[in-house]
């Protein structure tokens, strides 16, 4: 087992809860990722497992061995965690062989040139990390805290301040870079790209409470309730007399792009607008409003009739 979390709540006041309740498990080498919005306990959670703040209530098991419970808990760095923050917080005075090498054992598996390698970056570690840019001073943070060996690996918000432009390649390399140590690894994101690019499980947060765990694939297909739904992506939510009348649900989800052409459901397109890849349609069934992405345009006021894919479908009739 790499990690394993039971019960841990905390509060905030008597009725302000971050957390409660939350447990789940990890086996080692697997890289899970926490999400959820502003306010969820993503953060306060990651906080608890580098003990920068205790539980009210619950353990904390990485490895076999206790770090955290109702008794002890060990110091931050008595738990053996690495811990890579957002800022990257990387010595300005010190070049990037000198801030892996500050990280390293007295007796390295890796030297700081077999770092660099491994993180992308052979030939640079008489560089200052102001001569880097962001992605390269990200893998630099990465190799510092790997460096020490960890048997875990703590991310905040880790790509949130890349560009767009390089942010699908970087999600690629960090993963590949944990992934080559088998390093179990935890990170924090509100961005669903990150999970399914880099994430083997992902847990869902809302206020304080844990929605729903699986991985990224299961939890876009299989969402529990409308906000996973939503988290993952946008959907329509259709509900009522009409959700009957469409596929037997008393409330159902469908995204845009898996709403498709056929001959089930006349609609009335209310704007069409190009967004890139694909027309954006909003249409009105039988006064629902739904969103369509679709290969071609269509007028305002036009008719065009769709059809829901049965295996498309997302049952959300147990909600109320």
């Amino acid at each position: 087992m790499g990690l394993e979390l039971k019960n841990i709540s905390r509060s905030f006041g008597k009725n302000r809860f971050a957390l409660s309740g939350i447990n789940f498990s990890m086996q080692k080498g697997e890289i899970l990722a926490l999400l959820g919005e502003s306010g969820s306990g993503k953060s306060t959670l990651l906080r608890i497992i580098a003990g920068f703040e205790l539980p009210d209530k619950g353990s904390i098991n990485l490895s076999g061995k206790t770090i955290c419970d109702e008794k002890i808990s060990l110091h931050p760095e008595k738990r053996n965690i690495g811990l890579v923050f957002q800022d990257y917080a990387l010595f300005p005075h010190l070049n990037i062989e000198k801030n892996i090498a500050f990280g390293q054992k007295k007796n390295p598996s890796r030297t700081t040139n077999e770092w660099l390698a491994l993180v992308g970056l052979p030939g640079m570690g008489k560089r200052y990390p102001h001569e880097l840019s962001g992605g390269q001073q990200q893998r630099v943070a990465i190799a510092r805290s790997l460096a020490a060996e960890p048997e875990l690996l703590l991310l905040d918000e880790p790509f949130s301040n890349l560009d767009d432009s390089i942010r699908s390649s970087v999600r690629g390399e960090i993963r590949d870079i944990i992934r080559s140590t088998n390093t179990t690894a935890v990170f924090v994101t509100h961005d669903t790209r990150d999970c399914m690019a880099v994430a083997d499980k992902v847990i869902v947060l809302s206020n304080g409470k844990l929605l729903q765990e699986g991985d990224p694939k299961q939890l876009y297909i299989q969402p529990c309730n409308s906000y996973v739904a939503r988290i993952f992506g946008e959907v329509n939510i259709v509900e009522g007399e009409i959700a009957r009348q469409l596929s037997g649900l008393k409330k159902f989800g469908i995204r845009p792009q898996h709403i498709i052409p056929g001959n089930d459901f006349s609609c009335t397109v209310l704007s069409c607008r190009f967004d890139g890849d694909h027309y954006d349609l909003e249409l009105d069934l039988n006064g629902s409003k739904l969103h369509f992405h679709s290969d071609q345009p269509y007028t305002k006021d036009e008719v065009i009739r769709i059809s829901f894919p049965k295996d498309k479908i997302i049952d959300l009739s147990h909600e109320s």
